[in-house]
């Protein structure tokens, strides 16, 4: 199984939540653009796909279930139109109780296409975020931003440059080592703590940790470098596009003088292997520093 996919389990073993929505190895992306005509067809397609790919019959061994779920609403950008598949995997004792909060979600989802209401958006992202067991306070954070038109992604970036966060993440992912305790607040991809010092994302984090030894652990280590870089390729993509168009804005400047004296062609050649593949590529950095 797929080291980075696998280690993504681990918050289910460790008991800080009951269900993840990791980056995974099954091929589903051909059925995406059958969503918004057929999305009970694109469903069936996928979850065909999942159960016959080699990882789907380890993970029942694991006592571990795949719940496949077309969307039609990004859940990063409010009210846009962004049809996917989500792959949840979850405890196999919740899956009933997972598919009807999902349900639930998708009746929200037709509300928000007929009405345009952002309240009812922000309460999909937040029944998401208790889905997945993410602190409650992050998950507020995430939302209220988005409402008042303030990206969380945004003030997180400014907050690891101000504080020198991003420049241990950028060493980190040079020459990768044991992560300082405090990155353990990105204790997954594609999360967004509330602060760099939330105390309850932290504790999910050094708990998933202390769960571990041996290889797993380290794997787990390399794996919180990888989903903290996460923050510094979205940096990093926002300095790609101010290179053709210039910084504008106060935070636009701040990017540029990040990155001013980084070494570009290391970044871009991280940059497009994570952009074109990122559960391979979080493979094979995982792989080639776990020795």
């Amino acid at each position: 199984m797929n080291i980075a996919f696998r280690v993504e389990l681990e918050r289910i073993f460790a008991g800080v939540t009951r269900c993840v929505l990791p980056n995974h190895p099954f091929p589903i992306g051909d059925f995406i653009t059958l969503i918004p005509e057929a999305p009970e067809l694109a469903k069936s397609l996928a979850e065909r796909a999942v159960k016959g790919h080699p990882c789907y019959e380890e993970m029942e061994k694991l006592g571990l279930s795949v719940v496949v779920f077309p969307i039609l609403l990004s859940r990063v950008l409010k009210l846009t139109f962004a049809p996917d598949i989500q792959v949840f995997v979850c405890d196999s004792e919740w899956k009933e109780e997972l598919e009807k909060s999902l349900e639930r979600i998708r009746r929200d989802e037709e509300i928000v296409l007929r009405s345009g209401d952002e309240r009812r958006w922000a309460k999909i992202v937040r029944s998401e975020g208790r889905i997945l067991g993410y602190p409650k306070c992050c998950v507020e954070g995430f939302v209220g931003g988005k409402l008042r038109n303030d990206p969380p992604e945004t003030r997180l970036i400014r907050r690891c440059i101000e504080e020198g966060v991003l420049e241990r993440i950028y060493e980190l992912l040079k020459n990768p080592s044991e992560p300082d305790e405090d990155l353990f607040v990105f204790f997954t991809s594609n999360f967004y703590p509330c602060d760099l010092g939330c105390e309850r994302a932290l504790r999910i984090g050094l708990t998933v940790r202390e769960s571990l030894n041996g290889r797993m652990k380290k794997a787990y280590d390399l794996k919180v470098v990888l989903n903290s870089a996460n923050l510094l390729m979205s940096a990093y993509g926002t300095y790609r596009f101010l290179r053709v168009r210039g910084a504008k804005t106060e935070f636009g400047r701040v990017v540029e003088d990040f990155f001013e004296n980084k070494d570009v062609e290391f970044l871009n050649a991280i940059f497009e292997s994570y952009s074109s593949d990122p559960l391979g590529f979080e493979e094979r950095f995982i792989s080639a520093h776990l020795d």
